[in-house]
């Protein structure tokens, strides 16, 4: 029982923020070493009455435009984003019906001015006068109506905000053509508790702050004050309106406003008894009758799902502005479960104990308990994080008011607990298990009386968090041998750092007890992170690699470096992991912005001699990401591909919209200035005006930005409304040498769903700081925009980058950019400074623009056998670049659909990206290949280093198993509908035959098939997309 009792007291240390890392620390750790809280005894006085409310920014007037009645659209005269004046054109329906009408009321006008002639003369009678004259006027206001239903036009001046058709669909009656709003002033929904009803006044002022403004504060005022309380929530709604006269407020905002009611003389617990979150407003009332507590429902917040697929102007964050989101409520209850461990006062701790036990009641009236049918599957586990925790800090209260087994069995229900008795029958777990359920699963056994069975709950943990970590088989999560971090059937960064949160966590926990994981996953783990920080420059990801967030926020947590230097190495060896250590002194080197937790362990680590790691520096090729890095100095290269088995890019409603290329053979130069950390942005990148059609390294047909707009379906039974598209080819991916330099190669073929006659053959070709370009047998049928590879878009941001090309115009065989990055190219290319550029947002559709210039190879329109060459020198000099270009470093010798090689000609290493089977190749060490794969050779007088990789991860062989429609084209399918995601990689050998007789340290993946002084060879077993190596001795 000892070990369960060192581990329930590391855990709260952990919990409380107070773990300092070190074998010797972990089991007991001193008073007077936890954080204070500076406490105030209870007392009566005057209290400021400052409330702060959270709400959505709405617009004053929102105007819905739409014709009366189902029509064709024939002309939508404006896009979102636009703003428009009363009065204005936005839309013209078909006027068939309009001409006709007309035509109609001519003739009824006729009508009625011949009888009108007669009944002047008494040709006519009254009655059949007035039935023509009515039915004229019929018709008139007939034809009216039709033409304003025809002709639509803007009745307020604001900006459209959605627009739901295009140019000819028929308007069929469900969601309006456009959305214009007035948003000038805009305006704030809030409920105020009924306590306050007397003291909210009309034109009372509110100071309103925008989460994405920070703490940037708005003028606001009461502008409507509602004159009845709703008997269920005991509020009332009262309406703030802001001027917003620059429009920087904008509709669907999340907004706190805070009210000052004046001062009370109140019996208060000091704020500083509670540890807030930043910029945190929770406020809950509750009020008990009859021994029951009541008070605002809860939900989580994945239910709204369902609801904003019913209701049309359902708020996406409606729960959690008016406080009715679970995850909100556990994170107040959790601070103030720390709050009531760090506090010493008696007085403080029995106040905010009351407070806690009141949050028990209520969320346990609201059926957060044992048996409940509100539901346990994983993504509850993101609402539910901190339930966990707070009950855990809590269990002597729970002791104490005789609620320990109920609280219990609450979380051993929502952690599924019991399903770490089932032996795993595979490696590897849902990364989101990491994320949501590690914690929780931990906290519920701890929370448990020291049993026998308390005992087996933790052996049974250990394995399934050991079962977790280790290298799962095909596109199962989470994690690779080849450091990829696994979710939605990718490598997928952004899932990866809240799952690593689990996993380093429960790592550290358990490392130096009985219960600590396997060396395997652990180094499995370790070396996930080891290769995150090599793609991530310096913590950023790479746009690429980003998954429907290529926002350029992205980016890996540094404290995982220290919990798992804290764990140990692998091996057990090392008390503070070296790796880990030093790579953690890398990532929070200045200017980046130590907390005091990080500075702590920065200090630590220093004083046990430990220092930051040099910039990484080689290659790596990622098999299972279809992705390979070049790394030197402090710039890296990153080339991402897809194939029939990686998706090219995630799409989801508002996440990702444009981003259809971010691996059609893309190539991200991630660099800085001189003396400037590399960051998403720091090489020239920016969301602002950014074209998602010319994604550098790409080869794509170049859209109109609002034509790559991803059309999200649902198209099956096993997925939801996303996008996540395939290749139908096999052969992409990477090959790295002595893990020094390397090569990437892909065979492209768009999708049908969008441009499926759109092919190339594209490589990279990595030799210390040149990268080398080439791509050939472009093809499409796309006759109306062209076709181009893009060298480089670069945003120019500030006045020297102006300065910089004010005049620039390159020699048309080498460029240099502002930022130090140098371009030889051989062939034709086209410049172009686009001052303003402009785009879309990302995830909103919302228009920006910014100050871009770019660099392509115009390929034409419907290429046919289209191809390029250039290379890229980052960190160069004029000088350099310029020398370069008058005698490169490289040599091409082959470039067509069989095969990509080049020869580097300072490491004398040929790079092969063999698409098809050659039946000839250039005269040189190596003679014939049997197979398409990857190769690398570098020679050196009676020695070589051969480098081999089959990229095709062979999940399953044979043709792709796409299915396709009566006209032959592939239809859209779900990875998840794919009954070979989980299957390992397949092995395919590959025969080589070199000239003369050589010799190898043979290996289990490469063995001598035969030798002579003719010729030997070789066979590799590949699996994995993996590069297997050898060394040649001439014999």
């Amino acid at each position: 029982m000892k070990k369960s009792f060192q581990l329930v007291a590391l855990f709260a240390i952990m919990l409380l923020g107070s773990c300092t890392g070190g074998k010797e620390q972990k089991a007991v750790e001193k008073v007077e070493d936890k954080p204070k809280v500076k406490l105030a005894d209870v007392t009566a006085r005057p209290v400021d009455q400052i409330q702060e409310y959270t709400a959505t920014v709405e617009a004053e007037v929102k105007n819905n435009i739409a014709p009366a009645s189902p029509v064709r659209i024939d002309k939508i005269f404006v896009e979102v984003g636009d703003r428009v004046s009363k009065g204005q054109k936005l839309v013209l329906m078909d006027e068939a019906s309009l001409k006709q009408m007309k035509l109609q009321l001519e003739n009824k006008r006729l009508e009625f001015n011949r009888a009108d002639e007669l009944y002047k003369v008494g040709g006519t009678s009254k009655s059949e006068w007035d039935a023509l004259k009515m039915a004229l006027e019929v018709q008139e206001t007939a034809y009216k109506n039709l033409m304003e239903n025809t002709t639509l036009v803007s009745p307020i001046s604001g900006i459209i905000t959605a627009r739901n058709y295009d140019n000819g669909d028929m308007y069929s009656g469900g969601n309006p053509v456009l959305v214009v709003e007035q948003i000038t002033p805009v305006k704030l929904m809030i409920n105020v508790s009924e306590t306050y009803f007397s003291q909210v006044k009309k034109g009372s002022p509110v100071a309103v702050k925008l989460d994405v403004y920070g703490d940037e504060e708005f003028a606001g005022k009461v502008s409507l004050v509602y004159p009845t309380i709703d008997a269920t929530t005991r509020t009332f709604p009262v309406e703030i309106k802001l001027e917003n006269k620059d429009q920087r407020v904008r509709p669907g905002m999340f907004a706190r406003a805070t009210l000052n009611f004046g001062t009370q003389d109140n019996v208060v617990v000091p704020d500083l008894a509670i540890v807030k979150q930043a910029g945190a407003g929770d406020r809950y009332v509750f009020v008990y009758k009859d021994g029951k507590v009541s008070g605002l429902p809860l939900f989580y917040g994945r239910a709204g799902e369902a609801y904003e697929r019913i209701l049309p102007d359902w708020k996406g964050n409606i729960m959690a502005a008016n406080n009715m989101e679970v995850s909100n409520f556990f994170s107040l209850m959790n601070r103030i479960a720390v709050a009531y461990n760090n506090a010493i006062n008696p007085q403080d701790k029995d106040a905010l104990k009351q407070m806690f036990i009141t949050m028990y009641d209520h969320i346990t009236d609201q059926g957060i308990a044992y048996g409940s049918c509100l539901g346990n599957i994983t993504h509850y586990g993101y609402s539910f994080r901190p339930f966990f925790t707070a009950y855990f800090l809590m269990k002597e209260v729970f002791r104490e008011i005789g609620k320990q087994e109920e609280a219990e069995k609450a979380m051993l229900w929502y952690s599924t607990v019991n399903d770490v008795y089932n032996k795993p029958k595979t490696a590897g777990i849902d990364i989101d298990f990491f994320n949501t359920l590690s914690t929780g699963r931990i906290a519920s056994i701890l929370f448990m009386e020291d049993t026998p069975e308390k005992v087996q709950y933790l052996k049974s943990y250990s394995r399934w968090l050991n079962n977790g970590c280790l290298p799962a088989e095909g596109l199962n999560d989470a994690f690779k041998a080849d450091g990829s971090a696994y979710h939605h059937c990718n490598n997928y960064p952004a899932y990866a750092t809240g799952g690593l949160t689990g996993a380093t966590n429960m790592i550290y926990l358990l490392s130096h007890t009985g219960f600590a994981v396997s060396e395997l996953a652990h180094q499995t783990v370790k070396e996930v992170l080891l290769t995150m920080r090599f793609y991530c420059n310096k913590r950023s990801f790479p746009l690429s690699m980003s998954g429907r967030h290529p926002n350029g926020k992205g980016e890996l947590i540094p404290e995982h470096y220290i919990l798992m230097a804290l764990a140990g190495s692998p091996d057990r060896k090392q008390d503070i992991d070296t790796d880990m250590a030093n790579a953690y002194l890398r990532l929070t080197e200045a200017p980046y912005k130590c907390n005091k937790r990080e500075e702590s362990f920065r200090n630590l680590f220093s004083g046990k001699g430990f220092s930051p790691e040099q910039d990484p520096e080689g290659n790596k090729a990622m098999g299972y990401a279809c992705v390979s890095i070049q790394r030197r100095n402090n710039w890296s290269a990153v080339a991402r591909g897809h194939s029939r088995y990686l998706w090219a890019a995630e799409h989801y409603r508002g996440a990702n919209l444009f981003g259809r290329y971010l691996a059609h053979g893309s190539l991200q130069i991630m660099t800085a200035p001189q003396g400037e950390e590399v960051s998403s942005t720091s090489g020239g990148w920016q969301e602002e005006g950014f074209d998602w059609g010319r994604i550098p390294g790409t080869t794509a047909i170049h859209l109109p930005v609002d034509q790559l707009e991803a059309n999200i379906l649902n198209v099956d039974v096993f997925s939801g409304y996303e996008e996540m598209l395939y290749s139908d080819e096999a052969f992409a991916g990477g090959i790295s040498q002595e893990h020094r330099n390397g090569a990437f190669g892909m065979k492209l073929h768009e999708h049908d769903k969008y441009n499926g006659s759109h092919r190339a053959r594209k490589s990279f070709h990595f030799f210390d700081g040149v990268i080398v370009c080439l791509g050939s047998d472009i093809e499409n049928t796309n006759n109306e925009y062209p076709t181009e590879t893009t060298i480089f878009q670069l945003a120019v941001k500030d006045d020297a980058g102006h300065n910089y090309w004010k005049d620039y115009q390159g020699n048309g065989k080498y460029w240099i950019d502002h930022i130090g990055t140098g371009y030889y190219v051989p062939v034709a290319a086209k410049f172009e400074k686009n001052f303003p550029q402009y785009s879309r947002k990302q995830n909103t559709g919302e228009k920006t623009e910014g100050d871009w210039v770019s660099l392509t190879v115009d390929h034409g329109k419907a290429p046919k056998g289209g191809s390029y060459e250039y290379a890229i020198l980052p960190q160069t000099t004029q000088t350099e670049i310029s020398s370069f270009a008058k005698k490169p470093s490289y040599k091409v010798l082959q470039k067509d659909r069989n095969a990509h090689i080049v020869r580097d000609l300072k490491s004398n290493t040929t790079s092969y990206i063999l698409f098809e089977t050659p039946d000839v190749l250039p005269k040189g060490l190596i003679q014939k290949v049997d197979t398409s794969c990857l190769i690398m050779l570098r020679e050196h007088k009676q020695e070589a280093v051969l480098t081999v990789c089959q990229p095709d991860l062979a999940l399953y062989r044979g043709p792709s198993d796409d299915i396709y429609d009566e006209q032959g084209k592939r239809i859209e399918r779900s990875i998840y509908s794919r009954p070979w995601i989980g299957n390992p990689s397949q092995s395919i050998p590959v025969r080589i035959e070199l000239k003369g007789k050589w010799e190898i340290d043979e290996t289990p993946e490469c063995k001598i098939v035969s030798s002579d002084t003719k010729k030997t060879v070789l066979e590799f077993t590949c699996t994995d997309a993996a590069s297997l190596e050898v060394k040649l001795h001439k014999k």
